[in-house]
């Protein structure tokens, strides 16, 4: 037998110690919404998830650069659409001017707006994109991964190139030139064509790249999800778990209470309807004639007060007491809720006297 140390206390300490350490744990992670608040929680899973988070940014970011190339792309089409507008409509005064019927005077007017508009296409050619020529005929290479190792070779378009300044170039004054002019024109729409082909096949490849690098990056946070991110259901089980271990021995440690005299839990009420007041104070008052003549208060006694008492009360027996003046020692006369105070079984000697 030891004295001046108490094993079970320290031991009960400790695991008290070693709950709340838990609870709150526990608690950190359900407001985190992450299993790794602290690099001690998983060593492992910590440097592996920081490695995935690391690859989801740079897989992110590669989907942005493909979406700006997309948008160079889009951007590309929108002028080669009016270039092509502006060919039609060349290729139109074109035919316009072969007529015979019109004179070198009228086909000046159809040159007028012929040249203006081969302007418009030789003014398109130097256009640009956030400072990047659309038309200069410069091919751009596009990142499509993570890594930076793997480039799209964006094909370039160029409407410097001979068959767009040869039709600029023409004139429709007579009719042998519309004639050469027509031929021309023709030559750059057959060549804006492909270039609109190949500005189309550019989006469709990025496009495919970009939604490939959005699964890519779904399967990779999914992967980093199951090492970091908390289960709620489970954790939620955790924390009640801990939370009852520490409520349990805070309790069992602390120093008991000490239990409050018969006299003092046996005083009357101060609140209450005035039947249920009045009630009560005939117990009390009958109860302690008894006591201070030494008579006994037995169980019979306590049934006969009781239903003595509801019947001046004018109600029934109260839900919550059902069967507590049926031969039981352990039970007084009325719960809390009618304000009367039970008499336990303690109180009670062998013969069911009151003592």
């Amino acid at each position: 037998m030891v004295i001046n140390t108490n094993y079970s206390a320290l031991s009960s300490g400790r695991q008290l110690g070693e709950s709340q350490g838990m609870l709150n744990k526990s608690l950190a992670r359900l407001s985190s919404g992450s299993k790794l608040v602290n690099p001690s929680d998983d060593a492992a899973g910590f440097a592996v998830s920081a490695r995935f988070d690391a690859q989801i940014n740079r897989t992110q970011a590669a989907v942005d650069n493909i979406g700006n190339a997309v948008s160079f792309s889009q951007t590309q089409d929108g002028y080669l659409k009016k270039v092509a507008k502006a060919l039609d409509r060349m290729s139109e005064l074109s035919m316009l001017a072969l007529d015979e019927t019109k004179s070198d005077t009228d086909r000046g007017l159809y040159n007028n707006e012929f040249t203006k508009l081969g302007a418009f296409v030789t003014a398109s050619s130097t256009r640009d994109f956030n400072g990047v020529s659309m038309f200069g005929g410069s091919a751009i290479n596009v990142t499509v991964n993570s890594e930076g190792t793997s480039n799209f070779a964006y094909n370039a378009v160029n409407l410097s190139l001979n068959s767009y300044t040869v039709a600029t170039g023409s004139t429709i004054t007579t009719t042998a030139n519309a004639s050469t002019a027509l031929t021309n024109v023709k030559a750059a729409i057959n060549q804006l064509a492909t270039d609109r082909a190949t500005v189309g096949a550019n989006q469709a490849a990025l496009n495919m790249y970009q939604e490939q690098l959005g699964v890519s990056k779904d399967n990779l946070t999914a992967a980093n999800s199951r090492i970091k991110d908390v289960n709620v259901a489970d954790e939620s089980t955790t924390f009640a778990k801990y939370n009852i271990l520490v409520q349990a021995g805070s309790v069992l440690g602390a120093p008991h209470r000490a239990r409050p005299g018969r006299e003092e839990w046996r005083k009357p009420p101060s609140s209450g309807s005035r039947s249920e007041l009045l009630s009560a104070r005939m117990f009390w008052i009958t109860e302690s004639s008894l006591r201070k003549s030494g008579r006994g208060l037995s169980n019979q006694s306590v049934r006969r007060v009781g239903r003595r008492l509801l019947k001046i009360n004018r109600i029934g027996r109260p839900d919550g007491v059902q069967g507590g003046f049926q031969n039981r020692s352990s039970c007084g006369l009325i719960s809390a809720s009618n304000t009367f105070s039970a008499i336990p079984r303690k109180d009670f000697g062998p013969s069911g006297v009151f003592v």
